[in-house]
């Protein structure tokens, strides 16, 4: 797909859509489809929920250990500390 969409542009076809049915045309098609944004939402809902349990879960694991606040190299370390540890669970906080 990406590499189907990569070609796409280079080749002009994209703009070409584009141009072809204007800037009426997509804002038209756009709001035509503003009913399957909540469609949409609802879909992910749920996905959306157990996923942001676990980050949320994580966060709060991982703030407590994290050193101190201070100066800007303090807070660099902080930072990254907090990086590191989120880092260190992907693939794990996901909705699966």
């Amino acid at each position: 797909m990406v590499s189907n969409f990569q070609q796409a542009i280079a080749a002009g076809a994209f703009r070409a859509g584009v141009s072809a049915v204007g800037t009426t045309g997509w804002k038209s098609a756009t709001e035509a489809k503003s009913a399957n944004y909540g469609v949409g939402f609802q879909a992910g809902a749920q996905n959306f929920q157990t996923a942001i349990g676990k980050i949320i879960n994580a966060e709060s694991n991982i703030v407590p250990n994290l050193p101190p606040r201070g100066t800007y190299q303090q807070n660099v370390q902080r930072a990254t500390t907090f990086m590191d540890a989120m880092h260190a669970l992907k693939g794990q906080l996901g909705a699966r």
